[in-house]
């Protein structure tokens, strides 16, 4: 069996609507964060928000101990 789709044209409902739309709720980002590790540190970078004193320590501990693991 197979379902083929058909795209939508101008003239469909769906693409006659001109009301508002859901507006996109804030995420707080920076409540996700395990500040304190280098998760943390990762987390920062991944949401560009600045980093914390915490979590860039913890960074810097971990690339000290892989380092002197090498």
């Amino acid at each position: 069996m197979t379902t083929h789709l058909l795209p939508l044209t101008d003239d469909h409902e769906l693409c006659q609507w001109d009301g508002p739309l859901l507006p996109l709720e804030p995420i707080d980002y920076d409540q996700m964060i395990d500040h304190g590790t280098d998760r943390g540190y990762q987390q920062h970078r991944k949401w560009n928000i600045p980093y914390c004193g915490d979590c860039q320590q913890a960074h810097r501990e971990r690339r000290r101990h892989e380092r002197n693991a090498a």
